[in-house]
C-alpha cells in the first residue's frame, strides 16, 4: 500500500523499482547475454547497488539528472538501474550524439551532475562484473533545481526532423510498464533477441525492460540492428523467440534468404516505430509479430495489435489510455503515459498532466482500433489555397507504381507539385496521377529513407539520381 504521505510519482517510484528488485535480486534469471558475457539477474541488480553507493558517494540524490553515455549493455543497464535506485533521471545518449564526447558541454544541455562514459581506465567509476569497458565520470558541483517527479530524459528517433528530448516521470514508466509487460505475454526464459537502440523510448520500455520483468533470457544483437545477417546468425544461434523491430529492419531481413524463415519461427514480438506499408503487411501475414504503435510523448506505447493481425497501416487498438480523433482526422491522447514536458534550453517545459497529446498522425477508426493515414505535417497548402494531402496522394499512386517503389508528393515554391519517385517508374506515376490534381514535376531518383524505412520528405542530401 503508499505511504500517506507519498505523492503518485513516488508510489509510481516505489512500484517501478519494486518489480524490477522482485525480477532482478538474487535471481538467476533473467539473463542479459552479450558476445562477451552472461550476465545473471542478481549480478544485474549487484551491479547497480553499487552504482547506487557510488552516486550517493559523489552526492547525487532524488532529482539530479546523469547523462549516460555507454553502449548497450550490462554496465548501461547497471548505470540506468543505479540511477533509478538512487532518484536520478538517466538521459541516454547516442554515442554518434556529440554531447556524448563533451562531457561539458552534455552536463551543461541536461543541467545534469554528472556524465558517465565509457573508459578503459583501471581508476574507474564503477568495475562491471561482466568485464565490458569500464565507466568514467565527470561531475559538476553546482547543478539546477532538481526534479524528482522525473525517471528518463529521451530523445526522439529524429527521423522526421531533429530530435527532441522528452521528459518522462515515473508515473509514466510505470504505467508503460504496467500496461505492456503482460499484454506482452513473454514466458519465461524465453530468448529475447534486442535490436533496438535501448536509448530510445521502443527499445528501452516496449522491447529491454519487459523482457527482463518477465523473466526472459536478452540477447544483444552484436549489430545494433544494422546488418540483417547478423540479426538472422543471432536468432538461429541463439534460438530467439521474440525481435522487435522498425519496418526498415523488418524489410532488409525479408530481402534475405533465410529471413522469412526467422519471422516464422518468431512466438512475438513488436513491429513499431513507422506504419507498415501493403506488401510487408502481406509478408507478415503468417508471422506471429504485432504491430505496435506509440511516441516518446507517450512513453511510447499507445496501441497494441494482436499476433499475426495485419493491414497496411494497422497501428492496434488503445491500450491503458484515453484516445479521440481531432475534427480534421489528427490522432489525441491522454492517459497516465502522456509526458511531463519537453526538455529544452537547460530546463523542463513542463505541460499539463491530463493534456490531450496531439500525436501528428492523421488516422481513421477501423472497428476498435485505428489505421494511419499519413502526418498532419505532410499536408500543405498551394499558393492558390487548395490543400493537399500528400500522403492520400501517395497511398493511391503507390499501388500501381512497380514494386518496392517509393514515391514522394512536395512543393518546392508552393505553386506547384513535385512527385520524386523511384527509378523507372516515372510512367506509371503519370498514368495513376489523381485526374482533379495539376500535373507535378516528376524527379526520378532513388529516395533517401529515415532510419524507420519511410521516404525522407525533405533530403539531407541526394543519393544518386536516375539517368536521365
Amino acid at each position: 500500500m503508499p505511504h500517506p504521505h507519498e505523492t503518485p510519482e513516488q508510489t509510481a517510484r516505489v512500484q517501478v523499482l519494486g518489480a524490477l528488485r522482485a525480477a532482478l535480486r538474487g535471481q538467476a534469471s533473467p539473463r542479459l547475454q552479450t558476445p562477451r558475457a552472461v550476465v545473471p539477474a542478481a549480478s544485474l541488480w549487484t551491479g547497480a547497488a553499487l552504482w547506487d553507493r557510488r552516486l550517493a558517494s559523489l552526492g547525487l540524490a532524488s532529482g539530479d539528472r546523469v547523462v549516460v553515455a555507454l553502449p548497450p549493455g550490462p554496465a548501461f543497464l547497471m548505470a540506468l538501474l543505479g540511477c533509478w535506485r538512487r532518484g536520478a533521471a538517466a538521459c541516454p545518449l547516442d554515442l554518434a550524439d556529440p554531447l556524448a564526447q563533451n562531457p561539458d558541454a552534455a552536463l551543461d544541455a541536461f543541467d545534469a551532475r554528472l556524465h558517465v562514459a565509457e573508459t578503459d581506465h583501471p581508476a574507474s567509476l564503477a568495475p562491471d562484473p561482466a568485464g565490458a569497458p569500464r565507466a568514467s565520470a565527470t561531475v559538476a558541483r553546482d547543478a539546477g533545481e532538481p526534479a524528482p517527479d522525473l525517471a528518463l530524459i529521451l530523445s526522439t528517433s529524429g527521423s522526421g526532423g531533429p530530435p527532441k528530448r522528452v521528459a518522462l516521470t515515473w508515473a509514466n514508466v510505470h504505467a508503460q510498464l504496467a500496461s505492456h509487460t503482460p499484454a506482452l505475454a513473454i514466458a519465461r526464459e524465453e530468448v529475447v533477441l534486442s535490436a533496438l537502440p535501448w536509448r530510445h523510448a521502443f527499445g528501452l520500455l516496449v522491447d529491454l525492460l519487459p523482457a527482463l520483468l518477465s523473466g526472459a533470457t536478452v540477447t544483444l544483437e552484436s549489430s545494433g540492428g544494422r546488418d540483417p545477417s547478423s540479426i538472422i546468425d543471432a536468432a538461429t544461434r541463439h534460438g530467439a523467440a521474440r525481435l522487435s523491430l522498425v519496418p526498415l529492419q523488418l524489410r532488409r531481413l525479408l530481402e534475405t534468404p533465410a529471413g522469412e524463415t526467422v519471422l516464422a519461427n518468431l512466438n512475438g514480438g513488436v513491429v513499431g516505430g513507422a506504419p507498415i506499408r501493403a506488401d510487408l503487411a502481406g509478408a507478415l501475414a503468417g508471422a506471429r509479430l504485432r504491430a505496435g504503435y506509440g511516441l516518446t510523448e507517450a512513453s511510447p506505447g499507445v496501441c497494441l495489435g494482436a499476433p499475426g493481425e495485419w493491414r497496411e497501416g494497422w497501428l492496434g487498438r488503445p491500450l491503458a489510455c484515453h484516445t479521440r480523433v481531432s475534427e480534421d482526422g489528427e490522432l489525441l491522447v491522454r492517459g497516465p503515459n502522456v509526458c511531463a514536458g519537453r526538455w529544452s534550453s537547460r530546463r523542463l517545459e513542463r505541460q499539463p498532466r491530463d493534456r490531450w497529446l496531439a500525436t501528428g498522425d492523421v488516422v481513421e477508426q477501423a472497428g476498435d482500433g485505428f489505421v494511419h493515414l499519413g502526418r498532419t505535417d505532410h499536408r500543405f497548402k498551394l499558393e492558390n489555397g487548395r490543400l493537399i494531402d500528400a500522403p492520400a496522394i501517395e497511398r493511391q499512386v503507390r499501388a500501381a507504381l512497380p514494386p518496392g517503389s517509393e514515391i514522394v508528393v512536395t512543393t518546392e515554391d508552393h505553386r506547384r507539385l513535385l512527385a520524386r519517385v523511384s527509378p523507372g517508374a516515372a510512367a506509371a506515376l503519370r498514368r495513376a496521377w489523381p485526374a482533379d490534381l495539376p500535373p507535378p514535376l516528376v524527379e526520378e531518383r532513388i529516395l533517401e529513407l529515415t532510419p524507420k524505412g519511410e521516404p525522407a520528405r525533405a533530403e539531407r542530401k541526394i543519393i544518386a539520381e536516375a539517368a536521365a
